[in-house]
């Protein structure tokens, strides 16, 4: 009879010191928090390239145009990468807006595209620096000039480096294109002497597509 009365007084004591646990197999509701910041995915950028220039065998279509007394050649001493660049010297003919100018590329309506390239100058006469370009035109015969898309112009502070020369663009829509890249003067009221080489030129039509998450 005592120890049942002993028993009982600590099961009792237990009791009461013991907390009860309601809903012990449940989450903790509070203990769960919602991120503070959830960050979009940044979309995924494609690209497929229309026309590549490396020049490490020939001029690839690129000439100099309206300039008697300037000159193209293959240059294997100064080059971005490979074995050659492509380098102009002499002076420009006073009208042409171009340095050297690329054969003709086939180009699609309402696509967005970039233009990269390396440009080096070691030497210029003037204060108009040179730039990359693409000259968007309608593919009739004879063709329509659009539009020209630029690059940012070759830092003259920084002449005989190499600097990489970039722009994006969207072309027109209603049109059948086609176009050509060129080194671009920046003027056609001035002859200007230079040496300018370039290299690791590319066009690439990008598209931007949303990732899954």
């Amino acid at each position: 009879m005592y120890l049942c009365k002993s028993a009982l007084r600590i099961f009792f004591v237990l009791m009461i010191s013991t907390p009860i646990l309601v809903g012990c197999n449940k989450t903790d509701q509070t203990s769960i928090k919602e991120p503070e910041n959830i960050k979009a995915l940044s979309p995924i950028t494609t690209s497929n390239t229309v026309a590549e220039f490396s020049f490490e065998k020939d001029f690839q279509g690129w000439k100099s145009i309206n300039a008697k007394d300037a000159s193209i050649k293959l240059d294997s001493t100064i080059k971005h990468s490979g074995s050659s660049s492509l380098n102009f010297f002499g002076q420009t003919a006073i009208e042409s807006w171009n340095y050297i100018v690329s054969d003709k590329l086939s180009l699609d309506g309402g696509k967005k595209y970039k233009l990269s390239g390396w440009v080096y100058v070691e030497s210029i006469n003037s204060i108009k620096a040179p730039f990359l370009k693409v000259a968007v035109q309608n593919a009739t015969n004879p063709p329509k000039f659009l539009n020209n898309f630029n690059s940012g112009k070759y830092d003259l502070k920084k002449i005989g480096t190499w600097q990489e020369l970039s722009t994006e663009f969207t072309t027109p829509s209603e049109y059948n294109l086609d176009g050509f890249m060129a080194l671009q003067k920046g003027t056609n009221s001035e002859a200007i002497n230079a040496v300018i080489y370039i290299d690791d030129l590319r066009l690439e039509q990008v598209s931007n597509t949303n990732p899954s998450r």
